[in-house]
């Protein structure tokens, strides 16, 4: 039985920080030594260290996706020391109310894969020689409401390119709706945070569903239901865009693209793009359904 588990933010301060570092070396540990948005774990046996495991947070802002690095040392129980180490790193991640986290695995780790499958992973896709899967770990049904932002200029939408640590992707500027403040106010406290501008919404043109259950490409948890709100919204000072103090996802980038090019680009969702293309302030509210 795995007797001890320490988790080693608050080691790495301490005077034992050397002595991990060496530990890592000797034992040719290719890893980083965590940054706030990482937590290193290491499981023992009595005085033996057995495994390592790392927590990395920082694919979304929100803290709602989440990676696994895992390094089994002791040859001896491979199996059931990445099964306690993952078990260890998934109940943390619940605490941080992490929604989602993958795990890379050799196509060749046959044993692996069904060791992951057994505790609750999906195959997602394959990375080069790699298999992507994630664990779900949304305890129940979860559904919030997006407000977001169509800002046109000279016939090209403003976009953010983001990435949530499964491929970068173009969509609205905008986010969640938080208790007590209205949708209005809501678009306009994110557009603030994310792009640094004041935008004035106005008319609603478009209402979207995304039940992630019923997509089978989706990249959400299957108990994940998001409904956008979709404003025209007016921009009287472009001067701060860029300078937003709270980017949507890891290394957001802030883009316009022409309205004649959005089909070939990477914005999503694809259905939206034939009403963009054709779009008017003055138009009725247009309900897109459960589309992606």
């Amino acid at each position: 039985m795995i007797d001890k588990a320490y988790q080693l933010t608050s080691l790495l301060n301490s005077d034992t920080s050397d002595d991990f570092k060496r530990f890592l070396v000797e034992n040719k540990i290719d890893m980083e030594l965590p940054t706030p948005d990482e937590d290193l774990f290491v499981l023992s046996e009595g005085m033996t260290c057995v495994a390592v495991g790392k927590l990395r947070y920082k694919a979304d802002l929100s803290h709602q996706k989440a990676h696994l690095e895992t390094y089994v040392l002791d040859n001896t129980n491979p199996i059931r020391h990445k099964r306690e180490l993952i078990r260890w790193l998934l109940t943390e991640a619940r605490k941080k109310e992490i929604a989602q986290v993958s795990i890379l695995c050799p196509m060749q780790d046959e044993t692996s894969q069904k060791l992951f499958e057994k505790m609750g992973a999906r195959l997602e896709k394959n990375i080069e020689n790699q298999q992507l899967y994630w664990f779900d770990l949304l305890q129940q049904n979860s559904c919030r409401y997006s407000i977001k932002a169509v800002i046109i200029k000279d016939n090209a939408l403003l976009v953010e390119r983001c990435d949530y640590g499964r491929g970068a992707f173009s969509k609205l500027p905008g986010g969640g709706q938080q208790w007590g403040e209205t949708i209005k106010e809501a678009l306009v406290r994110e557009c603030k945070e994310e792009l640094g501008i004041t935008v004035i919404p106005e008319g609603l043109l478009f209402i979207r569903d995304y039940i992630a259950k019923n997509h089978p490409d989706a990249l959400a948890s299957q108990r994940f239901h998001q409904v956008e709100l979709m404003f025209w919204c007016h921009v009287a000072d472009f001067s701060m865009l860029g300078k937003g103090a709270a980017p949507d996802g890891v290394n957001q980038e802030i883009d316009w693209i022409p309205l004649d090019q959005l089909g070939k680009s990477d914005f999503y969702p694809k259905a939206l793009i034939p009403y963009l293309q054709n779009i008017s302030p003055e138009a009725q509210t247009v309900y897109l359904g459960d589309v992606n």
